[in-house]
């Protein structure tokens, strides 16, 4: 016979759900042998509910946002996570008085936000934090812990939504408060460190990475310890940001000593384990064997479709790779062009038309569009896609520089051939499609 953390008796709560479910009261659902989702009908929420006083409903609001953050699963995948995220927000709507920002910002609140985004919704985690962190600010002020960690959550869906070049400038601003509030030790102010760093890289800025990375690993590794979550990581984005100033072999060294860390901790396929799986395959190819970065990256592919789904933004990103290496050793260019209108199509779909995915999508479908014998068509995507890009992500983004660069080698290659590559070359796939 248990016992609940409230006191009340197990077989005794489980007698009044069966009784409760008999009469139509609530639904019972088995998720796992753990974890029974109890539905309380419509109408019996409302009867209840109204009964109920302020403070006996923020008792409510308070006992079931508990309830979430323990339930809530580590995988992203999990059927249960909708439920969760519906029932949070249900929660919110509800909270008239703020017992979610009580003492401090409630925990499930952080975690419906981080989920959003973990699910491939970035736009919509940062429109979230967005006004977790104004509530938060106007409850407990500016200084307030709680009110910097969901300034710091919004400012990095911000960036991961496609806006980086913002994302690193509130950063740099968050770095300098917490340093201030919460001291340059302190856990969240080397969070905010490495965020800062990973935006400077992706706002075109790669050198000023390497240096915010290789300060803070030794930092971190002071710390916290070298197996720390946040030392791997800090340790895989220097990594990351090395391969981009063009040391692919140190990159690959230290992806390999991420990756070994990473799967003896958290195991070969957890998500973590493979955004390192995903970045080392990828920079093999980059230090020259583009055939086992096809060979790994396939792989890694496989996990990403098993434990995120297919449509999920890094599952995305692992073709966009593949892709990549692919058209290195590829003889069959039109089967190319199909897998790359594949993938910009699936990415317009799922993170929409300005973000840096689905703007990469359309650059290398132009381009394989002139591989495939067409650079006439190549060039004018390529021209709409620059233009896009300057617009969406501005002049100085490492997406736009790229377009720019395949822009002019196009518009070289058919100067060189005086004109007869345009002339003899064959279409592939429409113009609108790129």
């Amino acid at each position: 016979m248990g016992v609940t953390s409230t006191g009340l008796n197990v077989d005794d709560v489980d007698q009044a759900l069966v009784s409760l479910s008999r009469l139509s009261v609530v639904s019972l659902s088995v998720h796992t042998p753990m974890v029974v989702v109890v539905r309380v009908h419509p109408l019996a929420q409302r009867a209840i509910w109204e009964t109920l006083g302020d403070c006996q409903r923020d008792q409510v609001i308070t006992a079931a946002a508990d309830a979430l953050v323990e339930l809530w699963p580590e995988q992203e995948i999990d059927p249960l996570i909708p439920l969760l995220q519906m029932t949070s927000e249900n929660l919110r709507k509800v909270d008239e008085h703020d017992a979610l920002f009580s003492a401090d910002v409630h925990p499930v609140l952080f975690q419906a936000g981080t989920s959003l985004g973990r699910m491939g919704r970035m736009s919509k985690a940062r429109d979230y934090f967005r006004e977790i962190a104004g509530k938060a600010e106007n409850r407990f002020g500016k200084a307030h812990r709680s009110t910097l960690t969901a300034r710091r959550l919004w400012a990095f869906w911000m960036g991961r939504a496609g806006d980086p070049a913002r994302a690193r400038d509130d950063f740099g601003q968050l770095v300098a408060e917490c340093k201030t509030i919460l001291g340059v030790e302190d856990r969240d102010t080397l969070s905010a460190r490495t965020s800062l760093a990973r935006f400077q890289g992706q706002s075109g800025d790669p050198t000023s990475a390497v240096e915010g990375c290789t300060r803070l690993r030794a930092d971190c590794e002071r710390l916290l310890g070298l197996d720390h979550s946040l030392t791997l990581v800090v340790r895989h984005n220097l990594a990351h940001w090395l391969a981009k100033t063009g040391e692919f072999q140190r990159a690959v060294t230290l992806f390999e000593e991420v990756l070994a860390n990473r799967q003896r901790i958290l195991g070969v396929n957890d998500p973590e384990t493979l955004v390192t799986r995903n970045d080392l395959a990828y920079n093999r190819g980059s230090a020259g064997d583009p055939a086992r970065a096809v060979r790994e990256l396939e792989a890694v592919l496989a996990a990403r479709q098993e434990t995120l789904g297919p449509h999920h933004p890094e599952t995305l990103l692992t073709r966009t790779d593949l892709a990549k290496w692919r058209e290195v050793t590829a003889t069959n260019w039109a089967g190319l062009v199909v897998e790359w209108q594949q993938l910009y199509e699936d990415d317009l779909r799922v993170v929409g038309p300005e973000h840096s995915y689905t703007l990469r999508a359309r650059i290398q479908l132009a381009n394989a569009k002139g591989l495939a014998g067409d650079p006439v068509m190549a060039i004018a995507g390529l021209e709409r896609v620059f233009r896009d890009c300057q617009t969406m992500l501005g002049p100085g983004h490492p997406t736009t520089a790229n377009a720019k660069e395949r822009l002019g080698q196009w518009r070289e290659r058919v100067a060189l051939a005086g004109g007869a590559m345009a002339r003899d070359s064959r279409g592939v796939g429409s113009e609108d499609s790129s």
